[in-house]
């Protein structure tokens, strides 16, 4: 019979487990996993607690990693789309496509600015080094996507140097 003696008491071994700690907390977790799992959802209870786990799965992934900065001594233009556009259900390539058509940008002067869209916001972005096209960018009133019009806002942001308020 081991006997462990802790400041001056002594444990039996029922009271002393040399798997006690994160082992046995890993081992109840799974036990309790594999129950979940082993129950049919027969109910609608059933149902609704899948559909409640998985949304707790869903909010607790990684954010998407952030793109690189932009470059510093660039104008942004920010362009902001209105009338019930959704950017998130078009492509990439044909709402960059429609934006340089809507500025009249050639394609080949356009190959140093950098587009990106902010899906939270619903915003453009175009980044130019060049201050012609970030005027045109700017004056952008309406883009043209599948033959629909919709009434747009932009504006070139600030310097990072520059003082906001």
């Amino acid at each position: 019979m081991n006997v462990v003696e802790i400041e001056r008491k002594t444990l039996s071994p029922e009271e002393y487990n040399d798997t006690q700690g994160w082992v046995v907390a890993h081992e109840r977790r799974k036990k309790a996993k594999d129950k979940r799992n082993a129950e049919p959802a027969t109910n609608a209870d059933g149902a609704s607690m899948e559909a409640s786990r998985r949304l707790k799965d869903f909010s607790h992934r990684r954010p998407v990693p952030k793109e690189p900065q932009l470059p510093e001594d660039d104008y942004k233009v920010v362009i902001r789309p209105g009338g019930g556009l959704d950017l998130t259900l078009q492509s990439l390539a044909l709402i960059r496509d429609c934006v340089l058509r809507a500025a009249k940008v050639q394609p080949d002067i356009a190959g140093e600015d950098t587009f990106r869209i902010n899906m939270r916001q619903n915003t453009m972005i175009m980044s130019t080094p060049s201050l012609a096209s970030a005027k045109e960018y700017s004056n952008i009133k309406e883009i043209m996507i599948n033959d629909k019009s919709y009434a747009t806002a932009a504006y070139v942001t600030a310097q990072k140097t520059h003082p906001k308020g």
